[in-house]
This record gives C-alpha cells, structure tokens and sequence, in this order.
C-alpha cells in the first residue's frame, strides 16, 4: 500500500443501489471510509507484525514451525545459527535431529489434534536435554502447523542428577519429589 500513499482522496458515493423493480440491493458507502479503513488495518498489521518481531527476538531458546508433511516453514535465528540445516522446506526431524524418519517422541499428530504438549528431550545429535512446548498454529485454509519452542535444559538436569546422586537424602527425596 505505501506505494499508494501520496494518492489524492477522492470520494465516490454509490447513492441508489436499486433494482428496477424498486427493491434495495446495496448499502451506500464511499471509497474514502474504504480507503482509510484500508489503512487503519494496514497500520495495525505493521504493529502487530513488529509486537512478533520482538517475541521472536527476546526468546532465547529455539523456536520453529513445521507443516503437517513435516517441512520446516520458519525456524528463528538462535536455531538456524546453531544447526544451519534448519531452514524452510527441509524436514524437521532430519535437520534438527539428524534423523532419517520422524522421530518416536514426535508430537506432530497431537498437536494437530488440538493439544498443546509439553515434554523434555535428549536431542541424540548433541547430547543436550531440552524442553519443548509443541502448540497448533490454525490456518485460515484450515490447515495445522506445529509450532515448536525449545529451551535448552541440560545444566539443570546434569546438576538435578547430581543432586540426586548424593549423599543428602533430604535433597535427593526434594528433587526425586517434585512434580514434573
């Protein structure tokens, strides 16, 4: 739309959106409402766009959006510069994962189904444990994608583990305890 900014206003009324027969058909509106309605949504999609601009930014961990086939469609900066594989078009479970096949934990069928699912992970490419929030993105052609943010856990577990191996059973009995 920028491209049409410096377009003069110019108003057009449809004042009789009759039928012959006498019959109303229409609803009388002007181009210039149109225009700027146009361009009230224009300005809020643009905010709306940066708002995610800046979510996507400030989150540390990985974040990436694959179809119902698999395909990457977005991944942000913190996974791409981490595994350059992960790019649009490949298939997740081989660029992220290093797998030939969808991966046994994959979650993909559930959350197409509605359900956000949360769950930790050993990633068998760099031995890391992460935890993955997989939330359903609705399409307006009806489709699902899965959208999935992962953060990287694994000083909490190995420090959890060694919680767990030592000699307080006070502490081992807290961590063995706590919900999960």
């Amino acid at each position: 739309m920028d491209d049409h900014a410096n377009i003069e206003p110019r108003e057009a009324r449809i004042n009789d959106l009759r039928h012959p027969s006498g019959n109303h058909q229409g609803v009388q509106r002007t181009l210039t409402e149109s225009r700027d309605r146009l361009r009230q949504v224009e300005v809020d999609l643009k905010e709306h766009k940066a708002r995610l601009a800046a979510i996507l930014e400030a989150f540390e961990g990985q974040i990436y959006i694959c179809g119902p086939d698999y395909r990457l469609t977005y991944a942000n900066e913190q996974l791409t510069s981490r595994l350059v594989s992960a790019r649009a078009g490949k298939f997740c479970y081989q660029a992220i994962h290093g797998r030939r096949s969808p991966c046994p934990f994959c979650v993909l069928d559930q959350v197409r189904a509605g359900q956000t699912v949360r769950f930790e992970v050993k990633n068998p490419r760099d031995q890391h444990w992460y935890f993955s929030v997989n939330t359903p993105i609705h399409h307006a052609d009806g489709s699902i994608s899965l959208l999935a943010m992962i953060t990287d856990i694994d000083r909490y577990k190995i420090a959890e583990q060694a919680l767990r191996e030592s000699d307080i059973p006070t502490t081992r009995k807290h961590v063995d305890s706590r919900p999960r």
